[in-house]
């Protein structure tokens, strides 16, 4: 069962990366799951298998960075649980894995789907720290101010061939969300 299963990972694992350097190249739109069979080397079948079209496996590419950011964040509910030092480790880590995919989804898609939600995520953050943020103007207009700040800095920091080191720049995003809320007060 155990080989199956790792066959199986392995198989979709194939595809993903198919379709990822196609996607890379072309829009969405203008791939087929013949073109992703082909790269891969399976039937059509195994694709229809993992995936229910196209943009079945962007979705799913989507939702796998969502999810492992979701198990950084998933136990963090006070600022303290984000000055550990093995919180910058695992988003490190995290960047290590995914930072090429996300820098691309939020570079290329149209419909902004990937976006959204990475927004959702982080607005689950700032609720669980801020209670009442929908009630309060201000606190939504600095959870916004933020969250566009730390997108647009990670792309900055990215096309910059990353000028600081990965913990430095979490490490500074960190200090100015901080900043902007001013948590002392």
């Amino acid at each position: 069962m155990k080989k199956q299963f790792k066959a199986s990972e392995k198989t979709k694992d194939s595809l993903v990366k198919s379709f990822w350097s196609i996607y890379k190249e072309k829009d969405i739109s203008n791939i087929s799951a013949t073109e992703i069979i082909k790269k891969a080397g399976y039937n059509r079948s195994t694709f229809y298998f993992y995936f229910d079209n196209v943009q079945s496996v962007l979705n799913y590419i989507e939702d796998i960075i969502i999810k492992d950011l979701n198990c950084i964040l998933k136990n963090k509910n006070q600022i303290k649980d984000f000055e550990k030092p093995i919180f910058f480790e695992e988003l490190v880590n995290f960047n290590k894995k995914y930072g090429e995919y996300i820098v691309y989804l939020l570079k290329k898609q149209k419909n902004y789907s990937f976006l959204l939600k990475l927004k959702k995520t982080t607005k689950e953050i700032f609720d669980r720290i801020h209670n009442e943020i929908e009630k309060d103007e201000q606190l939504s207009i600095k959870y916004a101010f933020i969250t566009s700040a730390i997108i647009g800095s990670f792309l900055y920091w990215n096309n910059n061939k990353k000028t600081i080191s990965e913990t430095e720049f979490y490490k500074l995003i960190f200090k100015l969300s901080n900043d902007t809320f001013d948590y002392n007060k």
